[in-house]
């Protein structure tokens, strides 16, 4: 397997540049697609006495800020879980956010749009305070359907070729045969492209070979496709 810092993901007209950073890029319109930030995981864990990261949120806010800074989106695309939950938004997780749509969210160039997830709807109260669009999935974006969950793809796009499906919810992760180390994964099956968790602070699932076509796996900066028909 050839790794690269990106892998261009071809899909009928679509070119879907996909980046080690666990984001896509549609240079076409100028779209950056992330799922699964999961902002805030660190306060909650914090109020019910569990340990957490060094930095976990500043990892993730300077990842992110990084990607809008080198590609200047018009828009860039949550497809789900932004945040982790109502009981994320403490003094000092609103003073950071606050700072970040301000300084280092792309400015009034850049729109954010956040396909709401299961764990957005427990903040949706907070959410509408920040500078973002939330769309209901399945929402449809040129040539992309985008859901949170898989589940909630409609029959109908599923079964049109010339759609392509974005996903994030199953924060897939795949084990090569000669390593046991869950590494996150982009997963294809058919037209839908299921995201890896952009947040390093989550579960990993691993994914049903049965079922998926090709994965893209992400490892130390570099990203490789894999394909099972291969």
């Amino acid at each position: 397997m050839a790794t690269t810092a990106t892998q261009l993901l071809r899909y009928g007209s679509i070119e879907l540049e996909l980046h080690a950073e666990k984001s896509a890029w549609h240079a076409e319109t100028e779209t950056l697609f992330c799922s699964d930030l999961h902002w805030g995981k660190e306060a909650t864990f914090q109020r019910a006495s569990l340990p957490v990261p060094v930095q976990s949120l500043e990892s993730i806010l300077n990842r992110l800020a990084s990607l809008v800074e080198r590609l200047r989106p018009k828009r860039v695309v949550v497809l789900g879980d932004m945040v982790h939950g109502t009981s994320s938004f403490s003094g000092t997780f609103r003073k950071t956010m606050s700072q970040f749509w301000e300084q280092r969210a792309g400015g009034s160039q850049c729109s954010w749009i956040l396909v709401e997830g299961n764990h957005d709807r427990r903040a949706k109260t907070e959410l509408k305070r920040w500078p973002i669009r939330i769309v209901s999935p399945p929402w449809r974006f040129e040539d992309f359907v985008c859901v949170h969950d898989p589940i909630e793809l409609p029959e109908m796009a599923a079964s049109q070729v010339d759609f392509l499906c974005l996903a994030g919810h199953l924060h897939p992760a795949f084990c090569m045969p000669d390593n046991r180390e869950k590494l996150a994964c982009f997963a294809l099956q058919r037209n839908m492209l299921v995201f890896p968790a952009f947040s390093d602070f989550t579960g990993r699932n691993l994914i049903d070979m049965k079922v998926m076509q090709t994965v893209f796996i992400i490892r130390q900066g570099e990203i490789a496709r894999y394909s099972f028909d291969s």
